[in-house]
């Protein structure tokens, strides 16, 4: 794939660095052997996003733009009907054990708190609660877990769909919304208002 730097060609990796999450995870997007092809068939979401890839493009780019693609997932179900909020506050707050379960492809549950850290804020003195859990922090750890277990590959699809979005996630820029009347406010990704 052009990289748009000087003709040069790029290959699509994730990585997950030892210094912020312990041992590193790396998954090759290239070709028909790689982990993260074979995930990636397991989507719900493949068939519609072969659609997407131009004709004649050759496998290992096609492969890598269906890595890419696979990243939207967790967004793209956000307006699809056969998904469901669930947690309280229009499904941004996570709520029971619903929230935490990691059950693949089957749940139908939105999961939109997953996609943050609510960090409460006060100029006060008021005591505020920490974050809500589950959340970007909790799932990241749970995914990476998983993707380096023995684990089925439609269960490692789930979790590399999200465990990527996640990731480019909590690397936007912030902005930071009223929560409520008074003094905590909450950073939410721009795009999640």
């Amino acid at each position: 794939m052009d990289c748009g730097m000087s003709g040069r060609r790029c290959r699509a990796t994730v990585g997950i660095s030892s210094e912020t999450y312990g041992e590193r995870a790396l998954y090759d997007t290239t070709g028909p052997g790689s982990a993260a092809y074979r995930q990636n068939l397991e989507n719900p979401n493949y068939n519609t996003w072969l659609t997407r890839i131009p004709a004649g493009t050759s496998e290992t780019d096609k492969q890598e733009m269906i890595f890419m693609l696979a990243a939207t997932w967790p967004d793209a179900i956000k307006s699809d009907r056969a998904y469901s909020d669930d947690g309280s506050d229009h499904g941004d707050r996570p709520d029971g054990a619903r929230s935490s379960r990691n059950i693949g492809y089957s749940d139908k549950l939105r999961h939109k708190y997953w996609h943050s850290i609510d960090t409460p804020f006060t100029q006060d003195s008021a005591t505020l609660s920490g974050p809500s859990t589950p959340n970007a922090q909790t799932q990241i750890a749970v995914f990476r877990s998983v993707l380096s277990s023995g684990k089925p590959d439609p269960l490692k699809s789930y979790d590399l769909v999200r465990l990527e979005h996640l990731v480019g996630d909590v690397h936007q820029p912030f902005t930071v919304r009223a929560a409520s009347v008074g003094t905590c406010l909450m950073a939410m990704p721009v795009g999640t208002l």
